[in-house]
Formats: C-alpha cells, structure tokens, sequence
C-alpha cells in the first residue's frame, strides 16, 4: 500500500509587502474588530480588578474586625521599637566590641605604646623614625638624588605621628563612648523578635508596617470606599456593554457574509448541498476578555438535515475541505507557516479535484509569504500541483508493519502519478498522461506567478 505525500511552497520577497494589492477579507470590519476586542479586553480586566476589591471589603465583618485589630497592633508593635535603618549594624559592631574590651583595651595600649611609650628593651618607633629622618636629610644635603627618598621617610613619620595621636584619643574615649552591653542585647532582641515577624531587615519592617497602615486606612474607610467602586464599576460595566454590543453588530453582519462566502467555497468542492449558519450568541451578562458572545459553527452536510456543531457532523475529509474553503477566504490574515491536509480528496474526483489542487496551491504562495503545505493525497491530479514529491510505503512484516518515506525524483513522481492513473501496472498511456498531468500543472502555477509578478510590480 503505498500513498503519495506532496508539498508545495513558494516565498514572496516580503519588501514588497507595501505594493501587493491583495483580497483581504473585509479589511474595515478588521480593523473594527481589532479595536473593539482591544477596548473590550482593557475594560474587562479592569472590571476584574473591582470586582476583587469589592469582595475584600465585602468579607464577613468579623473577619475584618479581626484583621483590623492585628493591623493596629502590628503597627503599635512597629512604631514602639522607633527603629532606624542601619542601627542593627552599629549596635552588633558595638557589642562585639563590648565582649572582647579587655583584649581590645590591651592592644590598643600596646601599639600606642610601640609609637611613643619608653621601653628599656625597644625603642619607640616615632623617635626612630625621627632619627632616620634626621639622618636622610643629611644625606639628602650631600646627594640630592635621597631628597626623593627623604620626602618619602617624612611622609611616614607624619602618617605614623597621625596614627599614634588618633590611638590615644581612642584610649582615652573607650571609657566614654561605649554603652552597656546588656542594653544593646536587650535592643537587638527587640530587633531580632520583628524580624522574625516582619521581614529579614529593618527597612522591610518598616515597609511591612507601611503598607499595613494603608490596609488599615481602607478597612476603617471601607464604606466610603464601597461606595467608590461601585461607582467606578457601574461606568466600566457601561462602557463594556456598549462595546460589546458594537462588537456584537460586526460579527453578525461579518458572520452573514462569512456564511455566503463559504458555501461558494464548498460548493466549488464537491459540497454544493452543503448549509452553514454561523451562531453568534449575545449574554449581556457575560464579561470576557473576548466580549459578550459565543460563537459556533453549524453544518449539514446533507439536505433535510438540520445543521449541527462542525466537529459532531462533517467527516476528517469534509472538515479538511471546510479547513481549505476558510483559509482561502481569509488568504493571509493568520499567521500560520505550515499547513497539513491529510486524505482531503475523500469523496471527490474530476474536476472537482482539480480545484482542490488548485486552491491548495494558491494557498502556498498567498502573499506577502508563502507558506509549506503538506498534502497527504491519491489522488493524481491534487499530487501533481505540488512541488516535491515523498511516497510513504506501508510494508508487512513478520513483525509489524515497516513505514517506508522516500523522497522522489522526476521520474518516481511520473512512475507514482502512473499508479494512481492506471492501477498497479504502469503503461505507455498512463506515463503519457501523468506527463501530460505534470506539464499542464506548471502551465496554472506559471500563469498564476505571471499574475503574481505583475500584481507586485
């Protein structure tokens, strides 16, 4: 079993898009439309938007009484601490202190003492410095190449003479300066007990205590603020409906003329008996993003039958047909790059074949891009329109069944044109006419790009 899968694509230079004159479909109600469901989606989320805060306020009264009381108490808890960002900090650099103050009052000591202090043992280092000094400035008298040199050791012996007062004063401070280490660790227990409850830092407490106090404002306001959006919700509601409604009008009028364009379509394949009737249902109650109405297809695909939802009624070939009949109408409004057709030749033959292949074809090169079409077909005149050619071989094995796909080359897709013309065996009259296939094909799709080129210039 073997069937023929073709594909057909052509790619329009899109710079040219600003002089294709092309067959939009009622491009005034598109531009209608667009605006409208833009409008219509704005409204609807702010309708949302006071909807959700009109049910906060409207929530059983104990549960605000309740939330209230936490928010002042919070607030109270916050406030009380009086906190400033950064103290945290300081406060934990001055316990740190406080804990290791004798090791720190001992060294400190001992490196003043290194810069001034009198040891038997060790000189201080200022009156070293001092006497290197002296003695550079000497040499610097004789060989003026140390006066860069000196000026160095005289920075060092100020920047030392700096350091040693800076000490001193910090000695005779530490006595003054520091506070008590049981009142800092009372403070960063407080800090520390808030963090735990309002945010990881002092600045996200007192932003936590913040947007509390607004909470709070709204919820001892709440009448006031009722009262508010509800007002504010009665002039969105209007001014949806009223976009709605216009919205309503367009598909309506775009559904009717819709409806007759399809049935023309259907009617070129083979689905001349075919009804359509577009239903577009308007719930002033409904508010959507997409606007107050539902919209269904309905088909009957046979005479005396009432139409019924698409998907319960037409069959995979009828649907493809239907799927062909719509994106010829819209031509290139979507923008879709791929498309698939599979077995859509069902029920059809003759020149109702040749149509399908040509709108197919057409829909390939649809400016200002084309796009990649993937028929699955047997029937020859629909594989002949196509570009490529790939067989798709259905073998049995002992096994299962192995699934053969191979591309195909001049004389293949003459070979498999043959098959679909003639049966299994290939003849002279059946290579002739699958010749004679493929050469008016390339006639329609010159003539078509001739059309094309002379649109674009």
């Amino acid at each position: 079993m073997s069937s023929l899968i073709s594909t057909a694509s052509m790619n329009i230079n899109p710079c040219s898009k600003g002089r294709i004159i092309a067959s939009y479909w009622m491009p005034s109600a598109r531009r209608k439309s667009r605006k409208y469901r833009d409008q219509i989606a704005a409204a609807a989320g702010e309708i949302k938007r006071i909807h959700e805060l009109i049910a906060e306020l409207e929530t059983n009264e104990r549960e605000l009484e309740r939330e209230k009381e936490a928010l002042q108490f919070e607030i109270n808890e916050i406030e009380a601490a009086a906190l400033v960002v950064g103290e945290d900090e300081e406060l934990e650099g001055e316990k740190r202190i406080l804990e290791n103050r004798e090791r720190l009052f001992t060294h400190t000591s001992r490196a003043y003492e290194l810069l001034r202090g009198e040891n038997a043992e060790q000189p201080p280092i200022l009156d070293a410095l001092s006497l290197l000094a002296a003695s550079m400035t000497e040499i610097a008298k004789i060989d003026t190449s140390f006066e860069e040199r000196l000026e160095t050791v005289n920075g060092i012996l100020s920047e030392t003479e700096n350091l040693s007062f800076e000490i001193r004063s910090y000695l005779e401070d530490m006595e003054y300066s520091l506070g008590d280490l049981d009142e800092i660790e009372t403070r960063l227990s407080i800090i520390a007990k808030l963090k735990r409850k309002y945010g990881h830092d002092i600045t996200e407490i007192l932003c936590y205590a913040r947007e509390s106090s607004i909470r709070l404002k709204n919820l001892l306001n709440r009448d006031e603020n009722l009262q508010k959006y509800y007002q504010e919700l009665s002039g969105l509601q209007d001014n949806y409906n009223k976009i709605s409604n216009n919205l309503y009008q367009l598909r309506l009028k775009t559904a009717s003329a819709l409806k007759k364009a399809l049935e023309n379509e259907l009617a070129e394949l083979a689905m001349e008996k075919t009804q359509v009737e577009i239903s577009v249902e308007h719930d002033p109650e409904r508010v959507s993003v997409h606007g107050q109405d539902l919209v269904e297809f309905l088909i009957s695909v046979n005479p005396g039958q009432a139409p019924k939802p698409l998907g319960k009624v037409a069959s995979g070939g009828e649907i493809s047909r239907i799927m062909l009949s719509l994106k010829s109408i819209f031509g290139n409004l979507d923008a879709i790059e791929t498309m698939v057709f599979d077995e859509i030749d069902t029920g059809i033959s003759g020149r109702t074949a040749q149509v399908v292949a040509e709108k197919i074809q057409a829909l390939s090169v649809t400016p200002p891009r084309g796009r990649q079409i993937i028929c699955i077909t047997h029937l020859p005149q629909i594989a002949a329109m196509s570009d490529q050619h790939f067989m798709v071989q259905k073998l049995a094995q002992n096994e299962g069944v192995e699934v053969r796909f191979l591309p195909l080359d001049e004389k293949g897709k003459k070979e498999e044109l043959s098959r679909m013309l003639g049966g299994a065996e290939v003849t002279r009259k059946t290579w002739e006419h699958a010749q004679e296939m493929l050469e008016l094909s390339q006639k329609i799709k010159k003539s078509k790009k001739s059309k094309e080129d002379k649109i674009l210039s």
